[in-house]
């Protein structure tokens, strides 16, 4: 198990390959526990993608959804393109937009919807 920093985020396998909705509900939860104790607004995204993951998840369980099996892979798509974003700027440079949305994390005076909506924008959507 690797376990890194990332600016005081602390988490063990932040990008490990997730195939299942289950799989990318947990790894953000690995991310968000990290950083609730430093206040690192790089959580916020983590909070994001579990909330949505964790919804979409209800929506297939409760069938929701025309067609619930087709749903879980677009959310596993989208939320493993955060956790890649998130080893990369361990690792090396993300793309344009995940990194000045991490760096922008540091600016208190952006909000952080400013920042997920620009990654969104910026054409990161599965879809």
């Amino acid at each position: 198990m690797k376990i890194f920093y990332i600016y005081g985020l602390l988490s063990q396998n932040a990008y490990m390959a997730a195939d299942t909705i289950n799989e990318v509900i947990q790894q953000p939860e690995e991310i968000i526990n990290s950083v609730i104790d430093t206040g690192n607004r790089i959580g916020y995204f983590a909070a994001l993608y579990h909330k949505v993951t964790v919804r979409v998840k209800e929506g297939i369980l409760n069938n929701e959804f025309e067609n619930g099996s087709c749903m879980e892979k677009p959310d596993v798509v989208f939320a493993k393109r955060y956790l890649e974003a998130v080893t990369q700027y361990k690792h090396e440079r993300p793309s344009g937009s995940w990194l000045t949305a991490f760096e922008g994390t540091k600016k208190v005076s952006v909000l952080v919807l400013q920042h997920l909506l620009r990654v969104h924008c910026m054409g990161h959507s599965p879809i």
